[in-house]
């Protein structure tokens, strides 16, 4: 009986020795698998990020991007998609195919094809700037508007505060 049980003994060491050596080898080789994706990644590169700012515990935005990348006070953002809400602003969102944040400068720029859609059209344009710090947006180049109104034009800057749009360069204007 004596010899049974220490032969048992025996046989569960072993068992359990073999798989300790297992787990550490898988152990092992799943950390070198890690690894190696996280080399393969670009150092800093953070994907699917979601950024919100709120005023007075009242959400103000959501800012989504696929990719944003840190170099100093600079972030940049990639497939980025920023939707507003609050008292005077609601339902409005805006796409880009790539935006920059400033932090220091508190300026956002969202470039490529940006829209901005309201509740009464749609702004279509290929460079956006947002002064966060004087709460204005410009659309320094051409831009198109298509809503109730239909309007083209160069250089539109946008005070939410004071609620006023100003046109600089008006090419067309269609009312419907």
């Amino acid at each position: 009986m004596r010899k049974l049980l220490i032969v048992l003994a025996i046989i569960f060491l072993i068992a359990g020795a073999f798989g300790v050596i297992r787990g550490y080898l898988v152990y092992k080789r799943f950390t070198k698998f890690v690894h190696k994706k996280i080399r393969q990644e670009e150092k800093g590169v953070i994907t699917n990020i979601v950024l919100k700012s709120t005023a007075e515990g009242k959400l103000i935005w959501v800012l989504k991007a696929d990719r944003a990348k840190v170099e100093g006070n600079l972030i940049k953002l990639e497939n980025v998609r920023i939707n507003y809400s609050g008292d005077r602003v609601n339902n409005v969102s805006v796409i880009a195919e790539r935006g920059f944040l400033d932090k220091k400068k508190q300026v956002g720029i969202l470039e490529g094809s940006v829209l901005l859609k309201l509740k009464n059209g749609t702004l279509k344009a290929k460079r956006l700037i947002w002064n966060i710090k004087v709460n204005k947006i410009c659309v320094p180049g051409s831009f198109e508007f298509y809503g109730k109104y239909k309007i083209w034009g160069n250089k539109l800057c946008f005070y939410p505060k004071k609620e006023i749009i100003r046109i600089y360069r008006l090419r067309k204007m269609v009312i419907e």
